[in-house]
């Protein structure tokens, strides 16, 4: 679902986490965020927080502490969580052949020249697609009917 600050009515401020992001450093962004009073002219800010397979741990690790340090301060906060995938190109590993004959008293390696038989090249080329899971989650300051209709919601008081 695209979103846009124009259709929500929200400031969307979208971060994405990776497996080197400091911790502590993203949940004082959540909270310093997601803590102030919109001004009477200022939008409710929206927070759009992505991460990728392997750092979906740290995704979930800083949304709960941020959740509960906002319960702390006293603001309120509403959760809306997604799952999705997106297919990407992976380098392939080189495949190494190993040509040595060991026998009982010596080892001989036998020349690539010399092979009797030739390795095949890669099928499908250099990379390979693989469909690599994303997990997205919004947070906010007030309800927003659009991301709890698709996704479902989670209070923070």
């Amino acid at each position: 679902m695209p979103l846009d600050e124009e259709s929500l009515g929200y400031e969307i401020i979208a971060w994405r986490i990776i497996s080197s992001t400091k911790v502590s450093d993203r949940v004082e962004r959540i909270v310093a965020s997601l803590s102030q009073d919109a001004q009477v002219d200022e939008k409710a800010k929206l927070l759009y927080l992505t991460a990728h397979a392997k750092a979906t741990t740290k995704l979930i690790t800083v949304v709960e502490i941020a959740k509960r340090q906002l319960v702390l301060v006293g603001a309120r906060c509403y959760q809306y969580t997604a799952l999705s995938s997106q297919i990407v190109e992976i380098p392939r590993q080189k495949q190494t052949v190993d040509r040595t004959i060991k026998g009982d008293a010596h080892e001989v390696t036998s020349d690539p020249e010399d092979a009797a038989f030739e390795v095949m090249g890669q099928p499908g080329g250099d990379t390979k697609q693989r469909n690599v899971p994303i997990m997205k989650i919004y947070l906010s300051q007030k309800p927003v009917k659009e991301l709890r209709a698709e996704y479902g919601e989670q209070r923070v008081t």
